[in-house]
């Protein structure tokens, strides 16, 4: 985060979890140890209503569920050619049209200029099912 954060100055950075409770871990954990501005950093909640497009472009790190991104690329609020960065917590659930695939789909094809990281503890149970989610989040390694 902090690297992106300092190489695309103008760049959007999104960290995503599949619950709110995972959402508000990541985003205290995160915000503990690193030194992104605090004023750079936001939560976005499905609660979150008012003036999202002007949220979008306030900040710079973002801290939702995928649900959140799927939707505002599709409500024009976020535009995806400015995400340098997508995290994705428990990146196992990436298989079909679960929301972290779409959001891959759409930033994709978009621009190719990001990066993803997937974060799990358990990628899958068989070869296939990893693979799935390498296919789906666009991982190289």
């Amino acid at each position: 985060i902090m690297n992106f954060h300092r190489w695309f100055p103008k760049g959007k950075i999104i960290f995503m979890a599949t619950t709110r409770n995972l959402v508000n871990q990541q985003i205290d954990a995160c915000t503990s140890f690193t030194n992104v501005p605090e004023n750079e950093i936001t939560i976005i909640m499905g609660t979150t209503l008012k003036n999202r497009k002007d949220i979008w472009n306030k900040h710079k790190v973002f801290f939702c569920t995928p649900q959140i991104v799927n939707n505002d690329i599709e409500k024009k609020r976020l535009d995806p050619t400015e995400i340098v960065l997508l995290i994705f917590d428990e990146a196992h659930h990436a298989h079909g049209n679960y929301a972290y695939s779409m959001v891959v789909r759409k930033v994709a094809e978009k621009t190719s200029q990001f990066r993803v990281i997937g974060l799990s503890a358990t990628p899958g149970n068989n070869i296939e099912s990893i693979q799935s989610v390498i296919y789906n989040l666009m991982i190289s390694k």
